[in-house]
Formats: structure tokens, C-alpha cells, sequence
């Protein structure tokens, strides 16, 4: 049985009572079956959670605050240390993958691991890594003010940065033209907020319009929605299959 995310961090804040050389958490992975999760935090705590018996573990003290993420459909979990390298490990402490890359505000990994996407700390997000690097979005200012959040399922994916309500009232925008890997130096930030995209083919499929200031979004496990919630209070379901439909 699944538990509730919202369920998940409340037993994690009571696990964490009493405990004051833990910062906040940062980032958060669940696995799917919700026995265990992996967080990490401002002081550069990784924790590895056993919900079942109540149980926490500390990994490492040199975590990247924002490289926690738990993979789906299994135990294992993947994490960036102080010297940039990726880790991706299991409940036992067994160490499955290991790569060196850039210092990730956000990474995430498909359960066959054959697809990986991260964003560095300028806005912009790749594919894969090392030699198999490959830009998605580049079109972003220096700095963004909030980091990139990403959900992966089946074959689309969901970047969610900073809300954006839109021109003129509308509810998506799917004739999407602007070049997303954009090499002048003056860049548009064409798909800031949330921003569905082809996992094929890298390319933006509709911008969802809505929510403003900082932003957090979702694909539903069945694939069938966008769910996003963000500091103007506003919390949106938009349909895959039709993102005009609200």
C-alpha cells in the first residue's frame, strides 16, 4: 500500500524530533511501495528512512542538498556528493552506479536508469551525462530564483520552476516554437513554470499556465495528469492528452 506523501512527511518530522544536528530537509525520494525514503539536507545530511519499523540511518554528511531522489519501483536511491560525483545506491548500502558530473539543483532517473535528466544551478537541464551529455533547456537566466523540480512517467516529463500565469488568462500554450536550447547570451527563459516535454524527442509538448511564484508539480503515477501547487495558492490538474482541459 501506498502512503500519502503528504502522511510521509509528517512521520518524517516526527522521526526527526529531538534530533537538533539535523537541518531541514531539502529534497525528499519516496520509493513506491513507501517503506523506505531518502532525504537530504541543509547541512548536508543524507538520511535513509525505514518507515516500517520508524527507523533512520545517517550515509554521508558532504550530500548535495538537492540530489536526493529515490528510483521507482525498487530500493535503490541516488544522491551527488561534496565532489560532484552521482551515487546511486540500495537500502543495503550496496553502491550500484557511480559518475562524475556537474553540480545538479535537481536530477532524476528512469527505473531502467536509461534515462537520466538533471538541471545545474544556472536553469539549464540535460540528458544523460559525461560524454552522453545532451542539452534540453538552455534557455534560461543566470540564477533562477527558484530550482527546477522534475517527474518522469512512461514517455513524458515535467519541469517545474517558478509559476507562470500566462499573457492573457490562457490555460496552456501547445504551439510551442521557441528553441529551448538557445546559445545567445540574452535568454528568453522560454519554458520557465511548468513546462510538459517528450522524453523522445526532448522537445516541449505544452507550457501549463496558472500558478505563480515558486511552484511544485507532478505527473500522476497513471500518466494522465499534471497536478501543480504554488505560493499564489492555486492548485491545477491539467490532462496529458488535452493540457487545454483544466
Amino acid at each position: 500500500m501506498k502512503l500519502p506523501n503528504l502522511l510521509i512527511l509528517i512521520i518524517l518530522s516526527f522521526f526527526a524530533v529531538g534530533c537538533n544536528s539535523m537541518s531541514g530537509v531539502v529534497s525528499l525520494g519516496v520509493s513506491s511501495d513507501g517503506k523506505y525514503a531518502i532525504s537530504a539536507h541543509g547541512k548536508d545530511e543524507l538520511v535513509l528512512w525505514d518507515l516500517t519499523k520508524k527507523e533512520k540511518k545517517l550515509l554521508a554528511k558532504n550530500a548535495n542538498p538537492y540530489s536526493a531522489y529515490f528510483i521507482p519501483d525498487s530500493y535503490e536511491f541516488m544522491w551527488q556528493d561534496g565532489n560532484n560525483v552521482v551515487h546511486i545506491q540500495n537500502v543495503e548500502g550496496k553502491e550500484i552506479l557511480q559518475f562524475p558530473h556537474f553540480k545538479t539543483e535537481g536530477q532524476i532517473i528512469s527505473a531502467d536508469k536509461l534515462f537520466y535528466l538533471s538541471a545545474d544551478e544556472w536553469g539549464k537541464f540535460y540528458k544523460g551525462y559525461g560524454k552522453d551529455l545532451v542539452p534540453i533547456y538552455t534557455d534560461a537566466p543566470i540564477g533562477p530564483s527558484q530550482t527546477y523540480t522534475f517527474s518522469l512517467v512512461g514517455d513524458k516529463f515535467l519541469s517545474v520552476g517558478d509559476g507562470w500565469e500566462g499573457r492573457n488568462g490562457e490555460t496552456a500554450e501547445t504551439k510551442l516554437t521557441a528553441n529551448p536550447v538557445n546559445p545567445d547570451k540574452y535568454k528568453k527563459d522560454s519554458y520557465q513554470g511548468v513546462t510538459l516535454w517528450d522524453k523522445k524527442t526532448l522537445k516541449p509538448l505544452a507550457r501549463l499556465y496558472g500558478n505563480s511564484n515558486r511552484t511544485s508539480g507532478r505527473i500522476s503515477p497513471d500518466g494522465k495528469w499534471v497536478i501543480a501547487v504554488s505560493e499564489n495558492a492555486r492548485r491545477y490538474m491539467w490532462s496529458v492528452l488535452n493540457p487545454h482541459q483544466r
